[in-house]
C-alpha cells in the first residue's frame, strides 16, 4: 500500500483552508460506513473548497495514493470506506449556492443534505424529490455517487433524471462541467463526450441486450443511461452511479419540482409475502402509474414490510408511536401511496384503487391515511432499516443481498426461488423494499463470526445473482455494487460489457486513482469484515452486559449515522449539529471506542477522550437510535478502563463524591458557598470561571415533614442529593402535596444512585454509593412501598444502570418500584371535572430532563399539569439543555454547552410571554436555565404546591 512521508502531510495540511488528518483517531472513525466492511485510511482530508479538491488530487498523484469521496457515509456497499484519503465533503462543502425558481433548479455542493435543501427551497415552493430512506443524513454528492432514489421510484426516477450538469474534477486536477449537449460545443468537455461517443457507439446494439429495462440498474457503469438515440453523450449522467471511481464531483446543477398536493397511502395487509408480490404487478399498472411526470397522478409508491421487519421496529422504543396503523399479525404489508393534483382527481384515484383492492389475493384488511398520519407511516417505513441493522446478537441481518430488482411480473417467482434457496441452506430472511420498482431487499440471518456462515453468504449471493440474471434483473437496482457486489457482475454482463467498464475507467481515470476496489477489481468478498475483528476484552468491565456481553454493545451501532440527523429530528445526537465533525456523533464514538476495547492502551488515546469529553451522556441514542446504542454507559465503561490503567485527576475524583461532598459542606453552607466562589477552588475543580456553583442550603425538615400522616395510602419519598442539599424546599414542598392528596409521607434518609461517579467512570465509588443506599433503605424496602423521587437522574440510574453495577435483591425491589412524582401521580390523580378559572389559561412550558425523555418517555410532567387543570401547557421540543450534570460547569465546556442550550431551549424561553411558569425537573437543566437569565426554573412539585397548598402562590395572568 502506497503511503506518504509525515511533512508531506504537515505541507498539506498547511496549504488547505479545510482540515488534513493523520491521526489514527480520525482515520479510525472513517474506516466503516453501513456496509459490513472495515478498513482504515490513510488520512481524512475535509476540503472547503474547489481549490482545496485540486490541491488533494495534486497530493495523492505526486505520492500514488488513492482519493475515496464520501458523503454522509450511509452507503450500505462499503464505496465510501478505503485505504487512501478519505475524501469528506459533508463537514464544509455543504452550502446551497443559487437557487433559480423560474427554471426550477439550484447549485449546490455535494456535501449539502437532502432535508435541509428542501427545508429551504420549500420557501420558493419548490423541492428536490428523490427521497432515499436516509435523506435525512446522506448528501446529494453520495445520491449522485449511487445514483440513490428512494420509495417514489414510480414517480421521481432516479437521482440521474434530476441531474442537469455536474462539475467534475478528474485526475489532471482541472475542473470539467458536463451535461447533455456536450456534442453541440467545442471545448475540452467535447472532447471526453467525442471519444466516449468513439467508445460506446460501435456496441449499441449489444448494450440494448444486455442492460435490464423497466426497473432501475445501478450495476456497473451507465453507459446506456449516457447515451441517447440522436447520437448525443450525457456524461453528468454517466458519472451517476459511478461510485466516485471516475473523479470528484465537486458541484451540482440539479432539477427542482413543485410539491405533491394530494397524496393518500394505503396499507394492506395481507397472509403472505408471495400474495403481496402477486399483486404489485396490477397494483403499479391499475392507477395510473406514471414515471417522472410532473403532473403525474396515479401510484407513486408501492412499499413491502414483511413480519420480520415490523417485528424489528417493535424493538425501538422512539418508534412506537409510529406503529399505529399496524393491526394484527399480517406476514406482509404493502404501502401503496397514490398522488393527485385536485381532490377531484384523487377521489377518482381512490375508486379506481379501492375497486382493485377488492380482488386482490391473500388481501386481509386495509387502511388509508393522509397528512401527517401519512409522514409517520413513511417515517416508520425510513426508520425500519435502522432497526433491522441493530438486532441483538451474534445473528444479524445481513446486508449483501438488499438489492436485486427484477420485471413486476416475475417479483413472487424471485421472491420464491431465493427463500427456497436460503431454507435449503437452513437460513432465514427478512425482506422489504420498493417492490413497485421491482426490488425486493432480502437480509439473511446471519452469524459472520463464523466460517461456516460467511461460507453460506458467499453461497447465497452467488445463487441469488444467477436467480436475477435468468429473470432479466438487476443485481444492483439502489445501493450501488461498491465492494459487496462487484465481484457479480460478470453474472449479469458479457465479456464484451465488463470491457467497456474498464476502457471508460482508464479513459477517465487513466492512473487509477479514484476509489479503487469498487465496480471493478475488487477485493474478495469476504476480506476487511468487521465481525471477523478480534473481540474486546471483557474480563475488567465495569458493568454487567448481559446475555449478549459488552462485545454485542460495541458492535451494535452499523453505521445507519441516525445521529448525524440531529440537527433536524428527535434529540440525537444533540453535539453532532453543534460540532458538526464525525467525533461529534454517536456513530463516531462508537468507531473509535470499538478499537481502543481491542487494545488496552488505546483506550488512553487522546482523540478518544476527546470525542468522549464532547459526549454529554443524554441518553437520547438509547431509544432513538435504532440500534439502542447506549452512548452514556459506553463511555462511562471506557474512562472506568482508562481510569483502572491511568488514574484521574483530583477534579474528577471529586465530582465523582459529589453527593458526600454537598452532604458534608451542607453542614456549614455559608462558608462552603463562600469558597465555592473563590477563583482557586474553581480552578482547583477545573469550573469555568463564566460558571457560578449552586449554592448549598442547610437541609432541613420540620417534625411535621418527617411524620406520617394519620391516614391515606402510604409511600416512601426518596431524598436525593441534590434536592437534599441543593433545593430542599422542593421536598418539603412535596410532602405537603403528597400529603394533600392523601398520600402517608415517609421521607428517606438521603441516599445517592452514584449518577455523578458512573458518569465519570468511578464504577467502583458508584457501587460504594449503592451500597450505603440500600443500607439506608432497608427497613422500607422490606416493604411493599411505592417509592416516589424528585429528581430524574437519580430515580432512572435506580432503574438504569444501578442493577448492572451490583447484584442484589434488595436494589431489585428499588429499582421495579422508584417512580417520578409526575410519573406516580400520573397514574394515580383523577382528572378535575371542572378547572378553576384563576389558573387554567396560567401558561407553563415544560423543559423534560433528558434521561427522563430517553427512559421514560415525554409528557408525563405536561400531562400531571392538565390533569390538575392547567390548559396552557406546552413540552419544550428540545434536546439535552447543555448542563448536563457537571458537564455545562467544567472548564472547556461552556461554549458547547451554551450551543446545546441555543438549539432551541433558550430561544423557545425567549418567545414565552411575561409571566409563564418554565417547569424543568432536572436539577441541573434549572441551573442551565438560571445561568442564562431567564425567570426562575421550578420543579413541577412547586408549581402543584402553590396550586393545591398555597393558591396565591400562582397569579392569574394579566
Amino acid at each position: 500500500m502506497s503511503t506518504f512521508p509525515p511533512e508531506a502531510a504537515g505541507q498539506l495540511r498547511n496549504e488547505l483552508e479545510g482540515e488534513f488528518s493523520v491521526g489514527l483517531g480520525a482515520r479510525r472513525m472513517f474506516a466503516q460506513d453501513a456496509s459490513p466492511y472495515r478498513e482504515v485510511p490513510l488520512a481524512v482530508a475535509q476540503p472547503k473548497s474547489i481549490d482545496d479538491c485540486r490541491r488533494i488530487i495534486a497530493f495523492a498523484h505526486k505520492h500514488k495514493v488513492p482519493l475515496i469521496a464520501r458523503g454522509g457515509g450511509t452507503g450500505l456497499a462499503g464505496q465510501s470506506i478505503g485505504a487512501g484519503i478519505i475524501v469528506d465533503f459533508s463537514r464544509y462543502m455543504n452550502r446551497i449556492l443559487s437557487v433559480n425558481r423560474e427554471g426550477r433548479s439550484a447549485w449546490v455542493e455535494p456535501g449539502i443534505v437532502p432535508v435541509r435543501l428542501n427545508r429551504v427551497l420549500a420557501v420558493d415552493g419548490l423541492v428536490f424529490r428523490p427521497d432515499p430512506s436516509t435523506l435525512d443524513r446522506c448528501t446529494l454528492g453520495g445520491m449522485v455517487a449511487t445514483n440513490a432514489w428512494g420509495s417514489h421510484w414510480l414517480r421521481d426516477g432516479e437521482t440521474a433524471n434530476h441531474v442537469i450538469s455536474l462539475e467534475v474534477l478528474l485526475g489532471d486536477g482541472e475542473c470539467y462541467r458536463f451535461r447533455r449537449d456536450q456534442l453541440s460545443r467545442g471545448d475540452r468537455e467535447h472532447a471526453l463526450a467525442r471519444r466516449l461517443t468513439d467508445l460506446l457507439g460501435r456496441h449499441r446494439q449489444e448494450m440494448d441486450a444486455e442492460f435490464p429495462k423497466g426497473i432501475p440498474n445501478n450495476a456497473g457503469y451507465a453507459i446506456d443511461r449516457a447515451w441517447f438515440p440522436q447520437g448525443e453523450v450525457d456524461l453528468a449522467r454517466l458519472f451517476c452511479g459511478a461510485e466516485g471511481t471516475l473523479g470528484l464531483v465537486v458541484g451540482m446543477e440539479i432539477h427542482l419540482s413543485p410539491p405533491i398536493d394530494w397524496q393518500r397511502v394505503y396499507a394492506l395487509h395481507f397472509s403472505s409475502v408471495s400474495e403481496a408480490l402477486e399483486s404489485v404487478s396490477l397494483l403499479a399498472g391499475g392507477v395510473g402509474a406514471g414515471h417522472l411526470d410532473e403532473g403525474h397522478e396515479g401510484v407513486s409508491a408501492i412499499e413491502l414490510m414483511d413480519a420480520g421487519l415490523i417485528a424489528c421496529t417493535a424493538e425501538v422504543p422512539s418508534l412506537a408511536q409510529d406503529r399505529f396503523w399496524l393491526k394484527g399479525g399480517a406476514a406482509a404489508v404493502l404501502l401503496v401511496e397514490i398522488d393527485a393534483s385536485s381532490t377531484e382527481a384523487l377521489s377518482g384515484e381512490v375508486t379506481v384503487l379501492e375497486r382493485l383492492l377488492e380482488s386482490l389475493p391473500g388481501l386481509q384488511r386495509y387502511s388509508w391515511h393522509e397528512g401527517e398520519e401519512r409522514e409517520r407511516i413513511f417515517s416508520l417505513r425510513r426508520a425500519a432499516l435502522g432497526a433491522l441493522m441493530g438486532m441483538r446478537g451474534g445473528q444479524q441481518a445481513v446486508t449483501g443481498m438488499e438489492d436485486a430488482a427484477v420485471p413486476l411480473s416475475k417479483l413472487s417467482t424471485f421472491y420464491r426461488e431465493f427463500r427456497d434457496a436460503a431454507r435449503a441452506q437452513g437460513v432465514d430472511l427478512i425482506s422489504y423494499g420498493s417492490v413497485g420498482a421491482g426490488l425486493i431487499q432480502f437480509r439473511p440471518l446471519l452469524d459472520l463470526r463464523r466460517s461456516t456462515n460467511r461460507d453460506v453468504f458467499r453461497a447465497l449471493q452467488l445463487e441469488q445473482a444467477s436467480i436475477v440474471s435468468r429473470l432479466g434483473g438487476s443485481i444492483s437496482a439502489k445501493h450501488a455494487d461498491g465492494r459487496i457486489r462487484a465481484g457479480l457482475l460478470s453474472s449479469l454482463y458479457s465479456p464484451l460489457i465488463m470491457g467497456l467498464f474498464r476502457d471508460l475507467k482508464k479513459m477517465l481515470d487513466p492512473d487509477g486513482l479514484f476509489n479503487p476496489g469498487k465496480i471493478l477489481s475488487p477485493k474478495e468478498l469476504l476480506t476487511d469484515l468487521r465481525a471477523t475483528e478480534p473481540a474486546a476484552d471483557a474480563e475488567n468491565s465495569g458493568f454487567r452486559w448481559g446475555p449478549y456481553g459488552l462485545n454485542d454493545a460495541l458492535a451494535r451501532c452499523q453505521g445507519a449515522a441516525v445521529c448525524r440527523a440531529g440537527a433536524d429530528f428527535g434529540s440525537m445526537c444533540p453535539t453532532f449539529p453543534v460540532l458538526d465533525k464525525e467525533s461529534g456523533s454517536t456513530r463516531g464514538r462508537a468507531n473509535l471506542l470499538r478499537q481502543a476495547f481491542n487494545d488496552p492502551a488505546g483506550i488512553c488515546d487522546g482523540e478518544l477522550l476527546d470525542a468522549l469529553r464532547s459526549c454529554v451522556a443524554c441518553k437520547a441514542c438509547k431509544s432513538e437510535c435504532p440500534a439502542g446504542v447506549d452512548m452514556a454507559r459506553l463511555k462511562s465503561e471506557a474512562l472506568h478502563r482508562k481510569y483502572l490503567r491511568a488514574g484521574s485527576d483530583f477534579a474528577d475524583r471529586i465530582i465523582a463524591a459529589l453527593p458526600s461532598v454537598l452532604a458534608m459542606s451542607s453542614r456549614v453552607p455559608r462558608l462552603a458557598n463562600r469558597l465555592s466562589r473563590a477563583n482557586l477552588v474553581k480552578d482547583i475543580l477545573k469550573i469555568d470561571t463564566r460558571r457560578s456553583l449552586p449554592l448549598l442550603k442547610r437541609y432541613t425538615l420540620d417534625a411535621n415533614g418527617r411524620g406520617v400522616a394519620s391516614s391515606g395510602n402510604p409511600l416512601l419519598l426518596l431524598l436525593d442529593p441534590y434536592s437534599a442539599f441543593l433545593h430542599p424546599e422542593n421536598v418539603r414542598f412535596a410532602v405537603e402535596v403528597l400529603r394533600k392528596l392523601n398520600f402517608q409521607v415517609s421521607v428517606s434518609p438521603w441516599v445517592s444512585a452514584g449518577r455523578s461517579a458512573i458518569s465519570l467512570g468511578h464504577l467502583e465509588r458508584a457501587r460504594r454509593e449503592l451500597r450505603t443506599s440500600l443500607r439506608r433503605l432497608r427497613p422500607w424496602l422490606r416493604n411493599d412501598l411505592p417509592v416516589v423521587s424528585l429528581e430524574p437522574s437519580e430515580a432512572l440510574t435506580f432503574r438504569d444502570e444501578a442493577p448492572d453495577l451490583l447484584d442484589a435483591e434488595l436494589l431489585s425491589a428499588l429499582s421495579e418500584r422508584v417512580r417520578l412524582l409526575d410519573e406516580f401521580l400520573l397514574e394515580r390523580l383523577p382528572e378535575r371535572e371542572q378547572s378553576p378559572t384563576w389558573y387554567r389559561d396560567h401558561p407553563v412550558l415544560v423543559h423534560t430532563h433528558c434521561h427522563q425523555k430517553s427512559l421514560q418517555g415525554e409528557g408525563s410532567v405536561s400531562g400531571l399539569l392538565r390533569r390538575v387543570g392547567f390548559r396552557n401547557v406546552q413540552d419544550i421540543a428540545a434536546g439535552c439543555c447543555g448542563m448536563a450534570g457537571f458537564f455545562g460547569l467544567r472548564r472547556g465546556n461552556y461554549e458547547l454547552s451554551q450551543a446545546l442550550a441555543e438549539r432551541s431551549l433558550f430561544p423557545r424561553l425567549r418567545q414565552a410571554p411575561p409571566g409563564t411558569s418554565i417547569v424543568a425537573n432536572g436539577y441541573s437543566c434549572r441551573e442551565q436555565i438560571r445561568s442564562a437569565g431567564f425567570a426562575h426554573a421550578m420543579h413541577v412539585v412547586e408549581l402543584l404546591y402553590g396550586v393545591l397548598c398555597e393558591p396565591s402562590a400562582i397569579n392569574a395572568p394579566s
